[in-house]
């Protein structure tokens, strides 16, 4: 009886563990019933269990429809594990800046915008997990026609949510390498610098209404030299100003915001691609509705040391772990490369873990009629409100792309700092049967000026090379 009440006992502390653990991190997250049960991540070239075609039934209710079908008809397969080996959340430094953000009284407007008064600090500007839950609990008590309304203004949250999730990082600067592949190698490879600020949050004194600056170019190979694209984007309801230097014609055009959806340099990524989904959340409005548990990739399992010794910026090598060329250009981390998953896809990542998360799938629209995107979903991590999956229509309906984006999270040496940094992104153009793949190396964040960059270098003049 004794020892009855002693195993009961420590499977009680056990439970309230996991549940805390949960309720704080997410990690690690339930499965639903029926589904089959994932290991813990262990090391070598298989970290969890591999899902193909033969088991993918099993685990059916924890993938996304179109990760689905492409895993039980088309040659794809994924690692995945219960977990990964850190724990998915923030530094103090950040869950103060919520804290701070969810006590300043922020409304939106009919148009789905925000006043940009609020204090500049990093954080979720609407909240976290456990304030976005509360609104859903509100959408499940609601009648049909009030629950509506409260699932566009929850999308609307969660579209700004992810936007300070990335101007939290204040200045972003990468170096990308785009391929597209086919017949098991990359048949075109390109290489390019993306460099994003956010004024505000750099310079305490700057006033202008601008959300961001951004710009980036390719420098590889040689014809594509000095091709570049130069994007602002406002706090206010004016559309996005592009301009784009080719250095076939040596002239810079100016072009509209609806030309951010263009696919670029003949591939099927465009500007609003980046980073999962880089929309302007005052022209497309977000509609939630569902949350649900699904897989979702990690570059890795493990934790990536963030190099804090040139403040104010944090450095990020070779997140992907891969070996790095010249360039620092991370290789050997795709199936056409250093084949994993045999007769797979070209474009599955072999350093990847994908771990069941907690996500908000929301119906997409852009107000932009000029836009080449017609509807999208998006599947956002409900604790780090960064998309992971992108399902985009065209004007006429037709599915176009599927796209699929891995975030990790780097942390200092002293763990003062927790930064999040893409690991990769994958984009299937299904209506034209193409594939892409982008890794990225030597990411660096910074919270104000470098002594190398200046506002003034994002002027439409300053991107002739």
């Amino acid at each position: 009886m004794l020892k009855s009440l002693f195993l009961l006992t420590i499977l009680c502390l056990f439970t309230c563990h996991v549940t805390a653990q949960e309720k704080n991190s997410l990690e690690p997250v339930e499965l639903p019933p029926g589904v089959l049960p994932l290991p813990e991540p262990g090391s070598g070239s298989v970290v969890g269990t591999v899902i193909s075609a033969e088991n993918a039934a099993f685990y059916k209710e924890i993938l996304v429809p179109e990760l689905f079908r492409l895993i039980r008809f088309n040659s794809a397969s994924v690692d995945a594990a219960k977990r990964v080996k850190y724990e998915i959340k923030f530094d103090e430094n950040w869950e103060k800046g919520t804290n701070d953000l969810k006590s300043y009284d922020k409304k939106l407007t009919p148009e789905g915008g925000i006043d940009f008064s609020f204090p500049k600090v990093r954080g979720s500007l609407f909240g976290d997990f456990n304030t976005l839950q509360a609104d859903w609990d509100l959408i499940n008590k609601a009648d049909q026609a009030s629950a509506s309304a409260l699932r566009e203004a929850l999308g609307s949250k969660i579209l700004w949510n992810i936007s300070s999730s990335i101007w939290s990082q204040s200045l972003i600067d990468y170096h990308f390498r785009l391929m597209w592949l086919k017949d098991g190698k990359a048949g075109r490879n390109v290489r390019g610098n993306f460099l994003r600020i956010y004024p505000w949050m750099l310079d305490p004194n700057f006033k202008l209404p601008q959300m961001f600056r951004e710009k980036f170019g390719f420098y590889y190979p040689e014809p594509l030299h000095g091709l570049s694209w130069l994007t602002f984007r406002f706090q206010n309801l004016d559309e996005d100003i592009v301009w784009a230097y080719s250095p076939t014609i040596q002239k810079v055009r100016q072009l509209t915001g609806s030309n951010r959806t263009d696919s670029l340099i003949t591939s099927s990524f465009s500007a609003d691609d980046f980073l999962g989904w880089s929309g302007n959340p005052l022209f497309e409005k977000g509609k939630v509705l569902e949350k649900i548990v699904t897989l979702v990739p990690f570059p890795n399992p493990d934790i990536v040391t963030l190099d804090s010794t040139l403040k104010p910026c944090y450095k990020l090598n070779n997140p992907s772990g891969g070996l790095a060329s010249g360039d620092g250009m991370a290789s050997a981390i795709w199936n056409f490369e250093t084949p994993k998953f045999v007769n797979g896809a070209d474009w599955l990542p072999i350093k990847a873990v994908f771990v069941p998360r907690v996500v908000y799938k929301l119906d997409v629209t852009n107000k932009d009629p000029y836009s080449l995107y017609g509807r999208q979903t998006l599947y956002v991590d409900a604790v780090t409100m960064l998309p992971v999956y992108k399902v985009v229509f065209d004007r006429a309906g037709r599915l176009w792309k599927f796209v699929i984006t891995s975030f990790g999270i780097a942390q200092t040496q002293d763990l003062s700092r927790r930064s999040l940094y893409p690991g990769f992104e994958i984009i299937l153009d299904i209506l034209n049967k193409r594939e892409f793949v982008m890794d990225f190396a030597k990411i660096r964040y910074c919270d104000s000026y470098p002594q190398d960059i200046e506002i003034n270098q994002f002027d439409p003049k300053k991107i002739i090379p």
